[in-house]
C-alpha cells in the first residue's frame, strides 16, 4: 500500500482503541469469527497454519500500516488460519460493518486493499 493510503488508513482507525499483544498471542484463532479489522500500528503479525501433526508454517507476516482479515471483510470468507503476533504489537480494530462504510465512501482505499489481497 502506497505511503498515503497508509496515512488514511491510519487516521481511520484513530478514532478506535489500541489493542496490545504479546509476542506469540493469538490475535484471530482459526475457524472463528473475528472481532473485527485490524490495523497494525507497531510490531509484527503472522498468519499461521497449523498441520494434523502440530506443526506450524508462516504463510505471511504483516507489518506496521497493514490490515487483516481483508478476505474475511469483503468476502465472509471464514478465517482458517491463526493471526499470531510475531513481536509485541499494538493494533486498533474496528468493526467490520465500519471498514465496510469507509469502502463504500472512499474508492481509492477500495484499490489499496485489494492491491494487497491481489
Amino acid at each position: 500500500m502506497n505511503l498515503r493510503g497508509v496515512r488514511e488508513l491510519s487516521s481511520f482507525f484513530a478514532q478506535y482503541n489500541s489493542v496490545r499483544y504479546k509476542r506469540g498471542e493469538t490475535i484471530i484463532h482459526g475457524g472463528e469469527d473475528p472481532a473485527g479489522v485490524y490495523f497494525l500500528k507497531s510490531g509484527y503479525v503472522r498468519l499461521v497454519a497449523t498441520s494434523l501433526e502440530g506443526k506450524e508454517l508462516t504463510l505471511m507476516l504483516y507489518g506496521p500500516g497493514d490490515m487483516f482479515p481483508i478476505v474475511w471483510a469483503f468476502m465472509e470468507s471464514p478465517t482458517i488460519y491463526d493471526f499470531q503476533a510475531f513481536s509485541d504489537a499494538e493494533l486498533k480494530r474496528c468493526p467490520k460493518d465500519h471498514f465496510l462504510a469507509l469502502q463504500l465512501q472512499n474508492k481509492a482505499t477500495v484499490m489499496n486493499c485489494m492491491k494487497d489481497i491481489i
